[in-house]
């Protein structure tokens, strides 16, 4: 009987696809965040500017959710939310300091706030 002869190499790619995806996602992010800056260089309603950049951060971000509060002496005022089924949710919905909110937390700490509920 003749000898079994095998020559070959087994690279394992999996990294190289990980880093690939990452790559791809950052890619993705920063289209979307040069995107966004040139849909807010045309705006000059706050207003609408307010909610454009909820709206996108939300998309960004992967998110059911996202708020712009705007703190107004000892009060957050909720200025824009993502809208669902043609309305603002909580739009003008005002905490007090001392409230347990998830946006004061964002406040006291300079952080993100993110739940997974």
């Amino acid at each position: 009987m003749g000898d079994v002869v095998w020559d070959g190499v087994i690279v394992d790619v999996t990294e190289h696809h990980r880093d690939k995806e990452a790559v791809q996602r950052q890619v993705e992010f920063l289209a979307a965040l040069n995107q966004t800056t040139l849909d807010l260089l045309g705006r000059r309603n706050v207003s609408e500017l307010l909610q454009a950049l909820v709206e996108r951060v939300a998309i960004l971000l992967n998110a059911p959710h996202a708020e712009i509060s705007l703190l107004e002496g000892d009060e957050l005022a909720c200025a824009r939310f993502p809208k669902k089924k043609g309305r603002d949710y909580l739009a003008g919905d005002r905490v007090e300091a001392g409230e347990p909110a998830l946006s004061w937390r964002a406040m006291e700490t300079r952080l993100p706030v993110v739940t997974d509920r």
